[in-house]
C-alpha cells in the first residue's frame, strides 16, 4: 500500500501546470508601458533634436550659397539697372520692363506684390542709422547684367582673305527677386523664394560695329549666329533710349536694330530650395515674410502698408558708377516637428562697378 501511495504522489506532480498569475501578468504589462513609453519619449526627443539640427545647418549652407551666387555675378557686373521715378511709373526701368517671366511654356514664378528694385545712391550710406542712410531707397529685387565670359571666332576672314582671330565680349542680363509662389507658411505667415532669371548671352555690339572692315565685320556676326549667340546689346544705351538696345545678330552677317526686343531667358532657379527630413522630421522653409521672430524682418527698409514688402529679401545700392557697393540681406525661416522656428540671417556686401 505505501509503494501504491507513493506512485500516485509522483503522477500528482509531473501533471502539476506552471504559469504566471493575473497579478504578475499586471506588473509586467504596466513596467512595459512605462519602457515603451519612456522610449518612445526619448526618441521624439532625439528627432526633435535632429530635425533642429538639419533645419539649421541647412537654412545656414543655402542662405550663404545663395549669397555667394549673386556675389560672383556681382564681381562681375557691367551695369546695375536702377529704380526710377516717374509720375507715370513711380517703380519703372525700361530695361527691367523687356524681362517677361509669366506667359510662355518656360515661365517663371511670379513676382511678389509690391517688390521694388533699389534706388541707388550715389553719396549715401549703407550704415544703418546714420544721416546718409535712406530706408526708402532699399529694395528687394536686383537687377544687373554682368560680363562673365566671351567668345574667341577663330579662322574669320577678312576683306583681304587673311585669317583672323577676334574676341568678342558676352554679356548676361541677372534677375533676382521673390515670389510668393510657395506653399509652406511658417506661423500661419506666408513665406516666400528667392528666384535667379539668366538670360542667353549678348554679344558687345560696340565691339563689333567698330570693326571697319565690312567683310570681317560681317564674317563675326555669321560666326556668332553659328554658335547660337543671336543678339548684341549695345552697352552705352541708357534706360531712356531702350528701343535703340538690342540688335539681331543674322546668319547672313547683318546686324539689325531690333527695337522691341525682350530680353530672351536662358533659365530660372529657385536659390532657396532644399530637401528636409534627411535626419528627422521635415520642416517648412521659406524666406521670412515681415516678422519680428524669429528675426527682424525687415531691418534696413520700412514695411509698406500691404505687409508684403521688403520681406527677409533687402538690398542696398551706393556709391558712384565706378564703386559701387551693394550690400544683401537674406533671412531664411523653418518650421516644423522642432521646437520653435529656426530662422539664419546672412549679409553680403559686395563692391562692383556699373560702367557704360
Amino acid at each position: 500500500m505505501a509503494m501504491t501511495k507513493s506512485k500516485f504522489i509522483s503522477t500528482d506532480k509531473r501533471n502539476k501546470v506552471t504559469g504566471l498569475t493575473l497579478i504578475e501578468v499586471i506588473i509586467t504589462l504596466a513596467i512595459f508601458s512605462i519602457i515603451v513609453a519612456a522610449v518612445s519619449a526619448v526618441l521624439t526627443s532625439t528627432k526633435k533634436g535632429f530635425t533642429s539640427f538639419e533645419a539649421a545647418n541647412t537654412l545656414k549652407k543655402v542662405n550663404q550659397n545663395s549669397l555667394n551666387r549673386i556675389y560672383i555675378r556681382l564681381t562681375e557686373c557691367k551695369r546695375i539697372f536702377p529704380y526710377i521715378a516717374t509720375e507715370s511709373a513711380p517703380n519703372f526701368n525700361s530695361y527691367l520692363s523687356r524681362v517677361t517671366l509669366t506667359g510662355t511654356p518656360t515661365g517663371c514664378p511670379a513676382m511678389l506684390n509690391g517688390s521694388k528694385i533699389p534706388v541707388i545712391e550715389e553719396s549715401s550710406s549703407i550704415a544703418e542709422g546714420t544721416t546718409n542712410f535712406i530706408k526708402a531707397s532699399v529694395g528687394n529685387r536686383l537687377f544687373f547684367a554682368n560680363s562673365d565670359s566671351s567668345e574667341i571666332l577663330k579662322s574669320i576672314i577678312d576683306s583681304i582673305g587673311l585669317s583672323r582671330t577676334i574676341r568678342i565680349d558676352l554679356y548676361r542680363f541677372y534677375y533676382y527677386y521673390l515670389t510668393s509662389d510657395n506653399l509652406k507658411s511658417i506661423r500661419s505667415k506666408p513665406s516666400y523664394l528667392l528666384i535667379e532669371w539668366q538670360s542667353v548671352y549678348y554679344a558687345d555690339y560696340n565691339q563689333i560695329n567698330n570693326i571697319n572692315d565690312a567683310i570681317l565685320k560681317s564674317n563675326i556676326i555669321k560666326s556668332l549666329s553659328l554658335k547660337n549667340i543671336n543678339y548684341g546689346w549695345n552697352t552705352n544705351v541708357l534706360e531712356t533710349n531702350i528701343n535703340n538696345a538690342f540688335y539681331k545678330l543674322q546668319s547672313n552677317g547683318i546686324m539689325a536694330l531690333d527695337s522691341g526686343h525682350k530680353i530672351v531667358k536662358n533659365q530660372h532657379s529657385i536659390l532657396t530650395e532644399m530637401l528636409t527630413g534627411l535626419m528627422g522630421g521635415g520642416y517648412r522653409y521659406g524666406i521670412s515674410s515681415n516678422t519680428d521672430l524669429p528675426k527682424k524682418v525687415p531691418q534696413y527698409a520700412d514695411a509698406d502698408s500691404s505687409g508684403n514688402f521688403p520681406g527677409g529679401f533687402e538690398v542696398i545700392v551706393v556709391g558712384s558708377t565706378s564703386g559701387r557697393k551693394v550690400l544683401i540681406r537674406s533671412v531664411l525661416v523653418a518650421e516644423g516637428t522642432m521646437p520653435g522656428i529656426i530662422g539664419d540671417d546672412q549679409l553680403v556686401l559686395c563692391s562692383t562697378r556699373d560702367l557704360w
